[in-house]
């Protein structure tokens, strides 16, 4: 509690610091920000339909986006509404349109008259001393724009190209920036806001952004794809071509070698070559056997068959059958059967058998000899050999024909060998242009669908709820900026002060001396008070004395006489003899014979009879005094003996509450209460504020209604029903 009281003291002790600083702070702040300016909130939200909206790739089935997918989606968007290109051509549309539509008289909704004059001599007069007004076409926004964009070049000096990249508070990137886009929620909706110091310029500034985010959007988006797929069909158009002349080169190939089906025709004659060795082989066993029987039987009937081999006419009938047997071996080798071959064949079938048949009858009739040596009949060996000679002449027919057909063979073979090279070298070519043009195919259809697909995203980007033009300012910041430094300074005195509370040595109070001394203060003298103060000093003084008599007159040992008060302090001037005097006249209006001791009248600090005294009848002899007040001199030059400090009821440390405890102080102090002992030295403080001798007084003068309640709160008496009147 007793603390608590000490902080009210403390704020009350600074409370014209606490209420004049902040105050002229506050003015100053008012002052200060009387031009500052307001400014204009304007917002846009976008549907995107990024994530909700209908998508052909995902309906097809091609494409499912992830959640992460997504977002990248939206967070693309958003970075392209603020991106620096976008917010160039923003810049510069946002220009020409206030130049156009700006009025220097009279304020718009495209630009205020005071920014319009400021923006119009900056036009007027740039750094590069060209009139830019010639470039604004007042009756077209977008042939404003060609001209600007035809005037710019990166030059430092260049009105337009500065507008954008140096500091203009409208038009600058570093102004342009400022625009946020905030997705809501989770939802497909983007919002767009901006705020400026005028309300055209913030409204016109989105009501631009909205048509040219959505330009930047396509041409990248569409760029991109669009580059793709040119880029496909190109190549699309190169492969097909391709493809349609190596189509045509193995097309042109089948004719050039008259091939129709090169696998069933090489089947045909792998075919034909197996079925013509098995013939073969069996026409040559055929022939053979035909050939040694025939030997055989010319040895067993060796005259008879050298008649007949003589005979013209046996020769010319065998030559027939020859030529017949050849006849129909070629007709019957490798020759499809048709119905004019079949016919042919069984013609030369017929005329075989005629001729066999003549013959036969022919080699009869030259039989000349019955039986051979054997006991056989010549008839019958001369038929046997003749049907060998017919069988061993239609097989000689047969393998000659093969011969010659064995030949074609082999000619087919050397012919279709390096065509079914070619052949499968070409097919192979065909198939892989074939498989590159069915993946650039996909690869384009893919690339269209994605078209598509941006094509219906483009078209669900829809401003949702357009700017309005705003009618009332945002409240600004004026009013938080004057409180905020004013409680800033309050602030900052606080600390100051309370930083020199605790770091301040001073004894000013009872509770900072008592903290600082480890000694209890029995009393405190105020100072001189103020000129309206200072009518009630004397009365002030008598309730400090009254208070300091009381007091220590408890200490006193009434049975003992006299009664010894010493006065002591560390430096002279500490107001040792004005308290002395004090309390000497209230105790003799008391009736008490009082009488007070100093060095310059009744004794000499110096006389060897008052360094050695042990008590004060040493140095002075007594007079029936009832209580003898001995001021002693100040401590740091002189010493005081330590009889004289134990026989006292009483020893007084007089210090001034308005200077500090020194580190000498202290050591006095520490020699005093070890001499004299703890109970009997005390302090009061001199020169102290109101407050502090209040403590000890109670209430001093003057009592009115501001001083009662100060009084009242300095005591925490909050809900004291009534004040007595003091005096």
């Amino acid at each position: 509690m007793e603390y608590l009281r000490y902080v009210f003291r403390f704020l009350y002790k600074i409370r014209w610091w606490l209420i004049v600083c902040p105050l002229l702070v506050s003015l100053f702040m008012i002052w200060k920000t009387r031009h500052m300016g307001r400014t204009y909130d304007v917002s846009t939200t976008i549907y995107t339909g990024i994530i909700t909206g209908y998508s052909i790739e995902e309906s097809s089935g091609s494409l499912t986006r992830t959640q992460s997918a997504n977002n990248a989606l939206l967070d693309n968007l958003m970075n392209i509404i603020t991106a620096e290109s976008t917010l160039k051509k923003v810049s510069l549309r946002l220009y020409a349109r206030s130049m156009i539509n700006g009025d220097p008289n009279k304020d718009n909704n495209f630009i205020t008259s005071g920014k319009y004059r400021d923006l119009y001599n900056k036009s007027k007069r740039p750094l590069d001393h060209s009139n830019l007004l010639s470039l604004i076409d007042k009756t077209s926004e977008d042939a404003t724009i060609k001209n600007l964009q035809a005037y710019e070049k990166p030059d430092k000096n260049n009105f337009v190209y500065g507008l954008f990249n140096y500091y203009h508070p409208h038009y600058s990137y570093n102004a342009l920036k400022n625009i946020k886009v905030a997705r809501i929620g989770i939802s497909d909706i983007l919002q767009v806001s901006y705020s400026a110091d005028d309300p055209g310029i913030a409204y016109n500034t989105l009501d631009i952004l909205n048509k040219e985010f959505l330009d930047q959007y396509q041409e990248i988006r569409f760029g991109e794809t669009n580059d793709v797929i040119k880029y496909f069909e190109a190549e699309l158009a190169k492969y097909g071509k391709l493809l349609h002349n190596q189509e045509d080169s193995l097309t042109d190939f089948y004719v050039k070698n008259r091939i129709i089906n090169y696998d069933y025709e090489t089947q045909e004659v792998a075919g034909m070559n197996s079925d013509f060795e098995i013939k073969r082989d069996l026409t040559l066993r055929d022939n053979r056997s035909s050939q040694e029987l025939v030997n055989y039987l010319e040895k067993r009937i060796g005259d008879q068959i050298r008649l007949l081999r003589d005979n013209t006419v046996f020769m010319d009938k065998l030559n027939q059958i020859s030529a017949i047997n050849s006849g129909i071996a070629q007709a019957e080798t490798f020759q499809g059967v048709t119905e004019d071959g079949a016919e042919t064949t069984e013609k030369l079938k017929k005329d075989l058998r005629d001729a066999e048949a003549d013959f036969l009858n022919f080699t009869d009739n030259l039989a000349l000899r019955k039986y051979t040596k054997e006991g056989l009949t010549t008839r019958e060996v001369v038929t046997t050999w003749m049907q060998e000679i017919l069988k061993l002449e239609k097989t000689t027919a047969e393998l000659a024909e093969m011969d010659r057909r064995k030949a074609e063979l082999d000619e087919k073979y050397v012919y279709f060998a390096p065509i079914g090279t070619t052949i499968k070298r070409k097919e192979r070519e065909v198939a892989f242009t074939e498989e590159i043009y069915s993946s650039i195919l996909s690869a384009l259809n893919a690339a269209r669908m994605r078209q598509k697909t941006l094509q219906m995203t483009s078209a669900t980007l829809k401003v949702l709820n357009p700017p309005l033009y705003p009618l009332n300012p945002k409240s600004t910041k004026r009013k938080f900026m004057v409180i905020s430094s004013g409680v800033a300074t309050a602030v900052l005195i606080l600390s100051y002060f309370l930083l020199l509370e605790i770091l301040d040595r001073t004894l000013r109070d009872k509770l900072r001396t008592e903290r600082l001394t480890n000694q209890k203060v029995i009393c405190a003298f105020p100072t001189k008070s103020n000129l309206s103060f200072r009518r009630y000093d004397a009365l002030c003084y008598s309730m400090a004395t009254q208070a300091l008599g009381n007091a220590i007159f408890a200490y006193f040992r009434t049975s003992k006489s006299p009664m010894i008060l010493n006065i002591l302090s560390s430096d002279r001037g500490e107001g040792k003899s004005f308290i002395a005097e004090r309390l000497a006249d209230y105790w003799s209006s008391k009736g008490l014979n009082v009488k007070i001791l100093n060095d310059q009248e009744d004794f000499n600090p110096e006389s060897k009879e008052y360094l050695l005294a042990n008590n004060i009848k040493d140095f002075y002899r007594l007079n029936n005094e009832d209580i003898l007040i001995t001021e002693y001199p100040a401590l740091k030059k002189n010493t005081v003996p330590g009889g004289l400090l134990k026989n006292a009821d009483l020893n007084l440390f007089v210090a001034s509450a308005k200077r500090s405890w020194k580190d000498t102080d202290k050591l006095i102090m520490d020699n005093l209460i070890n001499i004299s002992g703890d109970n009997n030295v005390f302090l009061v403080l001199n020169k102290a504020g109101r407050n502090v001798v209040e403590e000890f007084t109670g209430q001093l003068p003057p009592y009115n209604i501001l001083t009662n309640i100060i009084y009242r709160f300095s005591q925490l008496g909050f809900t004291e029903s009534s004040i007595q009147k003091r005096g």
